[in-house]
């Protein structure tokens, strides 16, 4: 409601969305509209456009997680998207070009009726539209290393192909830090095609630990972030960078050896 409507005591200036109760994550606004809502509680960054009269809703520690050919079309094996903020996420790997990928909320993982893709099933473009309804598989342009980058607010997605097309390939990636004794835990390739994204799952730290990632066993190549795991759940590592300090807890990590990008996912933490 604008401020002088309020002022006014004037509830005619209201506007909402169309359909009263409607839970689509971004619409138009219209005057004396009906009210929205969020299908799952929980706190959200609300964005008005009070230009284009539209409004976006999107939960402020948002996961996604890719299912296709990167994961193999796996419904269990979680293979996280990386923030650069909540709503603008990102996910770099080897795309065959070929029905590649759908991608799933965490409230949703698993449910084949609330993957978002596109409305084209194939749709090769490089750049488009998500939908959330009777969502197809889309694919990058050809086959490739490609990074696909998503805007969440717009339910937009864009594919850049790298210049790199023969990413340096490690044997081992592994976490190091305190809660080893600065040894390596290893974590896991998400497929034999996808192998520059990481995971390890259940990692349960007893006590506040600093860590980094470190390629072969080995410092030579090791990534480190000024991120704040306190306050954030994604960082970016680069090389010799700084001891990232993970709080007590039970997490899940995903991590890109390209773009040195993480995800911390909590299982059980005092929330990030």
């Amino acid at each position: 409601i604008p401020q002088s409507a309020v002022d006014a005591a004037d509830w005619t200036g209201l506007y909402g969305c169309a359909e009263n109760g409607s839970t689509a994550m971004n619409d138009f606004i219209v005057h004396e509209g009906e009210s929205m809502k969020v299908e799952t509680g929980g706190t959200y960054i609300f964005t008005l456009d009070v230009v284009n009269f539209t409004y976006s809703i999107v939960p402020d520690k948002a996961i996604y997680f890719i299912v296709g050919t990167p994961n193999g079309w796996s419904n269990s094996l979680k293979s996280a998207f990386y923030p650069t903020t909540v709503t603008e996420q990102s996910y770099t790997a080897y795309f065959t070009g070929a029905w590649d990928m759908k991608l799933w909320k965490s409230d949703f993982f698993g449910n084949w009726d609330n993957a978002m893709g596109s409305a084209v099933d194939g749709d090769g473009s490089e750049s488009g539209t998500l939908v959330t309804s009777n969502a197809q598989a889309f694919q990058s342009p050809e086959a490739g290393y490609y990074t696909v980058s998503i805007d969440f607010s717009t339910l937009s997605y864009k594919w850049t192909k790298l210049e790199n097309q023969t990413p340096t390939e490690y044997t081992y990636i592994s976490l190091a830090g305190g809660f080893n004794g600065w040894g390596d835990t290893d974590m896991t390739q998400v497929s034999n095609s996808n192998t520059h994204n990481w995971y390890i799952s259940n990692l349960e730290i007893a006590e506040a630990s600093e860590f980094k990632f470190k390629a072969n066993h080995d410092w030579t190549v090791n990534w480190g972030s000024d991120a704040d795991l306190t306050k954030t759940y994604f960082g970016v590592g680069a090389q010799n960078g700084s001891n990232i300090v993970l709080p007590a807890g039970t997490y899940n990590i995903y991590f890109n050896d390209i773009t040195g990008q993480f995800v911390v996912e909590a299982v059980e933490a005092a929330q990030l």
